[in-house]
Formats: structure tokens, C-alpha cells, sequence
């Protein structure tokens, strides 16, 4: 049974979880999950990964924030789902309107939820 990042999002059951750019990617296909903080995980991602971060990597870090969607998207990585309210208030906007271009999926997973 495939699992797109819709249906995760229909099915994950958890209060403020959403779906905040590249909406129209939201029928990508999950094939499995990882977690990434640390930049050299652009080296072993594979296709179909949805990727989940608390934001740490980059938080203070506006290159890699304006480079990391094209990047994941061109491996074409299922989305990215990042936790919101400890490292980074916001997803920054730089990352939002390239998700958006890409037609990548960002999720917000409020900081009360595990990465799990």
C-alpha cells in the first residue's frame, strides 16, 4: 500500500500538525522516513524519504535555508516535516516560497510532538 504525504497527513491524527507550502506535492509518495539535523545527510538521502528535522540545522544558517528544498527536491525526497517553537518560531520564509515553486510539501509538527 503506498502512503502519500497526504494520506499521512489525513491519517496522523495529531492536533496542529499541517501542511504549510508546496500543497500541490502532497501527493508524493512515502516510501520511508529519517530524521535529519545534520548537514551532511544530503549525502545518503534516497528517494521518496520523508524527512523529519527539529529545525536546529538551520536555524542560523540562511544559505543552507534557501539551498536545502531545491536540494531535497531534486532527490526527490517525499517532504519534510519540521518542529516548530524551540529552534525556529517560524519555517522561514525563504524555505516556504521554494517549497511552493517545487511544489515540495513542508509540514509544521507544533514542539509538543516527538519526532517519532
Amino acid at each position: 500500500m503506498e502512503v502519500t504525504v497526504f494520506d499521512f497527513l489525513s491519517l496522523c491524527g495529531l492536533e496542529g500538525v499541517r501542511l504549510v507550502a508546496g500543497q500541490q506535492g502532497a501527493d508524493r509518495v512515502i516510501t520511508r522516513t529519517n530524521v535529519m539535523d545534520n548537514p551532511d545527510s544530503l549525502d545518503w538521502l534516497m528517494p521518496g524519504e520523508f524527512l523529519m528535522s527539529t529545525g536546529y540545522l538551520f536555524r542560523e544558517n540562511e544559505a543552507l535555508q534557501r539551498s536545502i528544498i531545491p536540494a531535497l527536491a531534486q532527490i526527490n525526497c517525499a517532504g519534510l516535516c519540521i518542529k516548530v517553537g524551540r529552534y525556529l518560531d517560524t519555517i522561514p520564509s525563504c524555505m516556504l516560497r521554494e517549497a511552493d515553486r517545487l511544489d515540495f510539501p513542508i509540514i509544521a509538527l507544533p514542539f509538543g510532538y516527538s519526532l517519532s
